[in-house]
């Protein structure tokens, strides 16, 4: 195995590759995590943290995911995550499903958010991904540090089905220094 050390929003981080790695793993500056308010003082006022955007795209998924993440609210008054980034199809595609983990700024599972598509698309057409979901609760909102982005499903316009492999998932998670364990058991129980 080789070391290799990739930086990506300020935090450095120590990638394993091996000959069957299938994940890639790319990083993105997320933003800064205060949130203006307009009649009261910021949230998270004062700190000099930036969210990260991790995008995990399978090789062998015939949907690459580029550049993926959850934009959060620039004000607490507008309460909806907002997917970012897109998907390239490799080969023709009639459905998918992308998945975003949210991870608080200590490591922990916050919540899994699921965007599904039915359309169907030509190979190498660029699709945006737009979706977005209610914020649950100001903790949602406030210590969201960390999102993570893969392709769950895709199903192409022949018929046939990919689905993501959960062990190589927590292998590129535990590769690349994102908590695995309860996180990850999470990722199947709590899709919303």
């Amino acid at each position: 195995m080789t070391g290799l050390r990739i930086c990506a929003a300020g935090v450095a981080f120590l990638l394993s590759v091996s000959a069957y790695s299938e994940i890639l793993p790319s990083f993105k500056d997320g933003g800064s995590v205060v949130i203006p308010q307009e009649y009261a003082s910021d949230y998270n006022e004062g700190s000099s943290l930036r969210r990260s955007w991790v995008t995990l795209d399978d090789v062998q998924c015939p949907l690459e995911i580029i550049d993926a993440g959850i934009s959060i609210p620039g004000e607490r008054t507008n309460t909806w995550f907002r997917a970012a980034g897109h998907v390239k199809p490799r080969l023709p595609i009639s459905a998918f499903e992308v998945r975003f983990i949210l991870i608080d700024v200590f490591g922990n599972f916050i919540r899994t958010l699921s965007h599904t598509v039915f359309k169907d698309f030509s190979a190498d057409v660029e699709v945006p991904l737009i979706d977005s979901w209610s914020v649950q609760s100001d903790h949602d909102l406030l210590l969201v540090h960390t999102v993570v982005a893969f392709v769950a499903q895709v199903r192409t316009s022949e018929g046939s089905i990919w689905r993501y492999d959960v062990q190589e998932l927590v292998e590129s998670f535990s590769q690349i220094g994102l908590p695995t364990g309860e996180a990850l058991r999470e990722l199947e129980e709590n899709v919303q």
